[in-house]
């Protein structure tokens, strides 16, 4: 190996362990978010709406900690297949097919990612004023800078792991021709 791979192992191990070591805080965060209700109501109910209610019963904490676990579920796949991708680098290989179909499954998450947080947020909202009176129930659909950025970061890491997996076609060909 080169100096170039060396650099590459090293970095991919890092980063691989870095995936690993933020999605396992990201899930045992957000259980400790909801078991904190005082904690959870204040996050969710970040946006200030004037109608939400001061407290939330059980049924209302159970079914935000449900909607909410999607987005978090989908964000620690995102690190799951982020850290599959780092390890496909840590064999010295500069461009290893794996790497691509793991770089598309990054980019397939991030793209439901971004289309399923303006739905959370307002099944969020509606759970949180389902027992306000008539007139006072908030339904609002949001779309944040944050869903636009996926949107874009999906289709680039699509782009890039076509691009990778071609490269990677490209140098068996030439491993095998040489």
């Amino acid at each position: 190996m080169n100096d170039t791979n060396d650099k590459i192992v090293t970095l991919a191990k890092w980063l691989s362990r870095f995936s690993l070591l933020l999605m396992i805080f990201s899930i045992l965060g957000y259980a400790y978010v909801w078991t904190n209700t005082k904690l959870a109501y204040r996050m969710v109910s970040q946006n200030s709406f004037p109608d939400l209610p001061e407290a939330l019963n059980f049924q209302q904490n159970a079914m935000l900690f449900a909607v909410g676990a999607i987005p978090t579920l989908l964000f620690a796949a995102v690190l799951f297949q982020a850290k599959l991708f780092f390890d496909s680098y840590r064999s010295g290989l500069v461009f290893p097919s794996e790497g691509a179909v793991k770089l598309k499954s990054i980019g397939k998450f991030c793209l439901a990612l971004a289309i399923i947080n303006p739905i959370i947020r307002t099944i969020a909202l509606l759970i949180m004023t389902w027992l306000n009176p008539s007139g006072q129930k908030i339904l609002v659909i949001s779309l944040s800078s944050t869903d636009g950025f996926l949107l874009v970061l999906s289709g680039l890491l699509f782009m890039i792991g076509y691009i990778l997996s071609e490269a990677s076609r490209i140098a068996e060909d030439n491993e095998h021709i040489i």
